[in-house]
């Protein structure tokens, strides 16, 4: 998984990161939005599976994999600052007390 971040949907955002970060001739799967035909100027083939937009789209089979990794990266985000939160309030704990949970594992 590689993301960035780009400017916008624009033909040129998306042949600028097309060239740096595909090989000529990758297979680039998209959602039908015009800025993607732009992965052809940088030697991609671009295969278009048009979603129509709303909620239905979410449960198109070709995209579920891709769905699910936005929707797990962006959930783990949100974890990131509750994590920190909860480590700074949490009291040091000595090392005997943590060997005894080991006993019942």
């Amino acid at each position: 998984m590689n993301m960035n971040v780009v400017k916008g949907f624009r033909s040129n955002e998306i042949e600028r990161g097309a060239k740096r970060h595909l090989q000529p001739g990758n297979l680039i799967v998209s959602d039908g939005l015009a800025c993607f035909l732009a992965v052809k100027k940088a030697g991609g083939d671009h295969t278009v599976i048009v979603t129509g937009g709303g909620p239905d789209c979410v449960s198109l089979e070709s995209f579920t994999g891709v769905n699910t990794l936005i929707a797990n990266v962006k959930r783990s985000m949100d974890m990131l600052p509750r994590f920190g939160y909860i480590a700074a309030r949490t009291p040091p704990m000595p090392n005997r007390l943590l060997k005894l949970a080991e006993n019942y594992g």
